[in-house]
């Protein structure tokens, strides 16, 4: 027998389900900063109730909350444990992505509103055109809950040769690249 989970459409249901939450996550404080690592079972609960989707687009079927009401949210699982509420807001903020990107791939890296997603803007990675997209190389520091993630979020700047390419303006072309989290190589730093 399985159970269904009802998962929360607004801040509201969101802050009530944190708070329902937070004696759970109380109880594995401990583990979280044994193992500097939130532990798998949580994430899972967390995920099912959508907690890592607070802005995937409404087009998605996610909730697409607003700054103020996703902040509710993120503060309300940070005053139960500061790692729960970072890792929450780093995964549910890249779930920003969903409205900007073609609605297959969305789906795609974004299922049914439960996928987690981490990584940094931050852009130290090299990207080389090829066939159907990039071939991607680097190493991008500061990926906050990459271990329970199934994609990753990495800037590049693209390379035509040696050299970074240029646009019109004479700035460096930089991409916003997601990738299967199971394509990198996660450094335990």
């Amino acid at each position: 027998m399985t159970a269904s989970v009802t998962r929360p459409h607004d801040a509201d249901g969101f802050v009530a389900a944190a708070r329902a939450l937070t004696p759970t996550i109380r109880s594995v404080r401990a583990e979280i900063e044994r193992e500097r690592s939130l532990p798998s079972a949580l994430v899972k609960q967390m995920a099912e109730q959508g907690f890592f989707s607070l802005w995937l687009a409404r087009a998605l079927g996610g909730p697409e909350l607003g700054l103020t009401d996703y902040f509710r949210v993120i503060g309300e699982l940070a005053r139960a444990d500061g790692a729960v509420g970072w890792c929450t807001m780093v995964s549910s903020g890249y779930s920003r992505f969903s409205g900007f990107l073609d609605e297959a791939v969305a789906r795609e890296i974004f299922g049914g509103g439960s996928t987690v997603v981490a990584g940094t803007i931050n852009p130290t990675g090299k990207a080389v055109p090829a066939p159907g997209g990039f071939h991607l190389n680097g190493r991008w520091g500061y990926g906050s809950f990459i271990q329970h993630s199934a994609w990753t979020v990495g800037n590049c700047f693209v390379y035509e040769g040696e050299a970074p390419r240029r646009g019109a303006d004479g700035a460096p072309d930089m991409r916003l690249m997601l990738f299967p989290t199971r394509e990198a190589e996660i450094f335990d730093t």
